[in-house]
C-alpha cells in the first residue's frame, strides 16, 4: 500500500501496490527518500516527520528552499 500524507502527517490517500510497507523500513539499514519540486515541500516534510532515523532525503533546490524557509 502506497500512502500519501498531508502537512500534518495524516494519511490522505492509499494505493494498493507491490512494495515495502512503512513498518518494513525499520529493518533496512539505509532508506533513501527521493522527491523534488517546490510543490512537494509539504509532502516531504510530512513524510520526514515519520520517517525512520536512517532515512536520507534526496531533493532539489526548489523543495529544499521551501522547506527551509517554512
Amino acid at each position: 500500500m502506497v500512502r500519501f500524507f498531508d502537512a500534518a502527517g495524516n494519511v490522505v490517500y492509499k494505493i494498493p501496490k507491490i512494495g515495502l510497507r512503512i513498518k518494513d523500513l525499520d529493518q533496512i539499514p539505509y532508506v533513501f527518500a527521493i522527491a523534488g519540486g517546490q510543490s512537494k515541500a509539504q509532502a516531504i516534510q510530512a513524510y520526514m516527520q515519520h520517517a525512520p532515523k536512517q532515512t536520507w532525503l534526496i531533493t532539489d533546490a526548489g523543495a529544499a528552499q521551501s522547506i527551509l524557509m517554512g
